[in-house]
């Protein structure tokens, strides 16, 4: 399934779905499943194949480039198999790798099949032939060196609680209202935005769901970007930042970004106590998000400063970890504390990512410190220089300034954005509706 540009995929598969459970009523039967380490058993010579395939006769003109492609894939691969992921690439992956896939089950009788990734749907009306459906499928992949996880494969029928969620949309509809009113974006409806998202939030942390305790908080992110309504927005995500990343430290870089936006005292010593408190100080990589949030505050206290600083200097600690505490006390030090902290990044490790955070902890020096860092790192090591370049273009330490929005007027609210027609149970009613969400941003992916 490939969603239009601008639009979640993983939203529109979803949507796609719950269109083919309400399509077939009371009755019916569908399986849900995802395949075992899907990219890591992708075979490099059968994606290429892939490619080869869908170029059909161009692939001729572009036979130098595949081979190349192809090479640098081995050479990252293990035994010939396995390609990287990321977002959008590995979408792009599993396209080319799976189209024979989905062109052979899309083909079979009786059967609605659906693939996102590595996720898979298949929907028919009887047991059997949604069980002939896996079988088919099954039995493709094999010959593709995959597999499905049978740890997440469920045989889904009308008369099972799954069935009637699958059909429900409530809070697609009310996420797709919350984006047309932020796209409006008069202060009206900014502020309903802000009262829907908030008491959603509410009710989704009451219960514990934190998929729509991400959904509805990335909209209050965005609310945030109007400086009328950002005292409001950021005493919510603060709030959920905070109890996140004690809660479920995994997803700090998400916490992070919720707590970003202005940061309060109250939250920047909540964050110090969490840095030092051994329940949950165990992962570097949380502490890591912990860091960024603080150094995006306005100001820092005392204590949280000496405790930036120890751990920029603590060779025990990881490069990355180290790094970012050094940025983050450049931010907020005085000027021989900042030259001792880049001092420290530059001669401490041969470590390539502290020698970058020393450059960009450097633009807090005044003009001669910070030509005399740019002479010594450049001449150690001339990649640099183009971090350097990109900091020079981008003055002002801008990974941390938080965007703002204007309200509109009602007379410039005509504008269009890219939609796709969801469809589904809303307060139990089989309706029709304009998604708007893009990417990530939409919703996220369990």
């Amino acid at each position: 399934m490939r969603a239009g540009r601008g639009v979640s995929a993983w939203a529109r598969f979803n949507n796609e779905y719950r269109k083919l459970i309400l399509d077939h009523g009371a009755e019916g039967f569908a399986i849900a499943t995802d395949l075992t380490s899907f990219f890591e058993h992708i075979s490099i010579r059968g994606f290429v194949a892939g490619l080869h395939t869908i170029l059909d006769k161009s692939a001729t003109d572009f036979a130098d480039e595949l081979s190349a492609l192809g090479e640098l894939l081995e050479a990252a691969a293990l035994k010939g198999r396995g390609l990287p992921q990321n977002m959008d690439a590995s979408r792009f992956f599993a396209d080319i790798y799976l189209r024979v896939i989905d062109d052979r089950l899309r083909a079979v009788p009786e059967l609605g099949y659906l693939r996102y990734v590595d996720d898979i749907r298949l929907v028919a009306k009887t047991r059997g032939a949604v069980l002939r459906g896996l079988q088919e499928l099954e039995a493709q992949l094999k010959a593709a060196g995959l597999f499905l996880n049978s740890k997440k494969t469920e045989l889904i029928d009308a008369d099972d609680a799954e069935w009637i969620h699958a059909q429900e949309a409530d809070h697609d509809f009310k996420l797709a209202e919350c984006d047309e009113l932020l796209f409006t974006a008069t202060k009206t409806k900014v502020e309903e935005c802000l009262r829907i998202a908030c008491n959603e939030l509410q009710a989704a942390r009451k219960h514990g769901k934190d998929r729509l305790i991400r959904a509805y908080g990335n909209r209050l992110l965005r609310v945030a970007q109007f400086v009328g309504v950002r005292s409001d927005a950021c005493q919510q995500l603060e709030a959920i930042a905070l109890r996140g990343f004690r809660s479920h430290p995994g997803a700090a870089d998400k916490w992070a970004e919720f707590a970003s936006p202005a940061l309060s005292q109250d939250g920047v010593r909540e964050l110090l106590a969490i840095l030092n408190a051994p329940d949950y100080n165990a992962y570097a990589w949380t502490n890591m998000w912990a860091i960024i949030a603080m150094a995006r505050a306005q100001s820092l206290p005392a204590e949280a400063m000496d405790k930036l600083r120890a751990l920029a200097f603590d060779r025990a600690q990881p490069d990355y970890l180290r790094g970012w505490a050094a940025v983050a006390f450049a931010r907020h030090g005085d000027g021989l504390r900042r030259g001792e902290i880049v001092d420290a990044c530059l001669t401490d490790s041969n470590s390539l990512f502290l020698k970058r955070a020393a450059v960009v902890a450097a633009q807090q020096l005044h003009s001669i410190m910070k030509a005399d860092i740019r002479a010594q790192t450049v001449g150690r090591d001339p990649m640099l220089s183009l971090l350097w370049e990109h900091l020079d273009a981008h003055p002002g330490y801008d990974w941390y300034q938080f965007s703002s929005r204007d309200f509109a007027e009602a007379s410039e609210t005509d504008k269009k954005m890219s939609f796709y027609e969801a469809e589904g149970l809303v307060k139990g009613r089989r309706t029709k509706f304009k998604a708007y969400s893009r990417g990530t941003n939409y919703d996220e992916r369990d």
